[in-house]
């Protein structure tokens, strides 16, 4: 836009539209990866006399032509699935669902600067945990939340008689109980159990996956407009992310958007739903884990002690190596809930330097 004074005071006139910001006075040009206002204001002759830039939300970007491109540490927290629940525990959380059967309305996608939906924050401020261990410039939360149906479950009143059906925690950790379960169909009168680990190994909702990840390269875009009030600021900043849950397809989706626009530093994935439906690059981050329990492996945990939300299976493209497992001494930290609650998900950060799962102090 242009202002430039007449005899009938300021006139406004739109000069041009770009896909790249451009300061002729300033000497700045460079291509735009979000919305920009520039306002240049002309004397009676017709001279440019100075140029104000506005942010797409409509604010005054201050300091630009001495503004120091300064390397940044970004954090990213990606949630999952937000129960409709408010319990005092997962668990809790999760039988309110399978009473009420109600579900939160999707991801609106947006980007925040605090945890919005209060998904970490509650459990031991485990968001300030991980952030003391990445010590980031920025740090900005993504909301994953989708609805069962984009599951593996692939609807409430599946995943409600699954989770019914299953057993809970054995008393005694020497002698497990939990092997199999009572069949409740027709077929209880020609095999009256069968084994519980079938009721964990369902078909992969690769379309459902496949949704999240598409929302979630309109979450990345988002977060590329908050990162560079500048055009290409965030080149030479690290990203770091620690998605849980459905929270794995939706950061996914972000990826996707951000590669080759920052450095990729740390990539951590808390038992992440549907994990073979997507698949990761691991030579392309500094540090890349997947923590959760052990399933469908060789020594893996006792059928009670799995986590039934979201039953594990390794990220597609990582090597078994980059997978951190429950420590077998929270025993009573583990189960069809638990085993996927974030808020027990603390041991990550007393790995120490040299074990499986260690996340680098910065």
């Amino acid at each position: 836009w242009q202002e430039k004074d007449s005899l009938d005071g300021p006139q406004l006139r739109l000069v041009a539209t770009s896909d790249s910001l451009i300061l002729r006075q300033d000497s700045i040009r460079a291509f735009a990866r979000t919305h920009y206002t520039v306002f240049t204001h002309k004397d009676k002759k017709g001279k440019p006399i100075s140029q104000e830039v506005y942010t797409y939300d409509g604010k005054k970007l201050e300091g630009y032509k001495n503004l120091v491109d300064v390397p940044r540490r970004v954090l990213l927290f990606v949630n999952g699935y937000r129960p409709t629940s408010t319990g005092q525990t997962f668990g809790e959380n999760f039988k309110g669902i399978q009473s009420k059967g109600l579900e939160f309305p999707n991801s609106t996608n947006f980007i925040y600067n605090f945890d919005r939906y209060d998904y970490w924050e509650p459990w031991g401020a485990i968001n300030q945990q991980f952030q003391n261990r990445i010590n980031p410039s920025l740090t900005f939360y993504a909301d994953g939340h989708f609805s069962v149906s984009t599951s593996n479950y692939q609807s409430l009143i599946n995943f409600t008689r699954i989770s019914q059906l299953y057993p809970l925690r054995c008393k005694n950790p020497k002698k497990h109980t939990c092997h199999t379960v009572k069949n409740e169909n027709l077929l209880r009168f020609i095999l009256p159990t069968s084994k519980t680990e079938k009721l964990l190994q369902m078909k992969n909702n690769k379309s459902g996956f496949e949704y999240r990840k598409t929302k979630g390269k309109i979450a990345g875009m988002n977060l590329l407009q908050e990162m560079n009030p500048l055009p290409n600021s965030s080149e030479n900043d690290t990203l770091y992310i620690v998605a849980h849950s459905m929270g794995y397809a939706y950061a996914l989706g972000m990826i996707e958007v951000l590669r080759d626009k920052i450095n990729f530093g740390g990539f951590y994935i808390i038992a992440p739903e549907n994990a073979k439906s997507g698949a990761v690059n691991p030579r392309e981050w500094q540090q890349i884990w997947q923590y959760g329990s052990r399933f469908n492996l060789t020594h893996s945990d006792a059928p009670c002690l799995q986590d039934g939300v979201a039953p594990q299976m390794g990220a597609d493209g990582l090597p078994y190596s980059k997978r951190a497992f429950i420590p077998k001494d929270l025993y009573d930290k583990k189960g069809f809930f638990d085993s996927h609650f974030i808020g027990y998900y603390d041991w990550i950060l007393k790995l120490q330097e040299g074990e499986i799962g260690h996340m680098q102090q910065h």
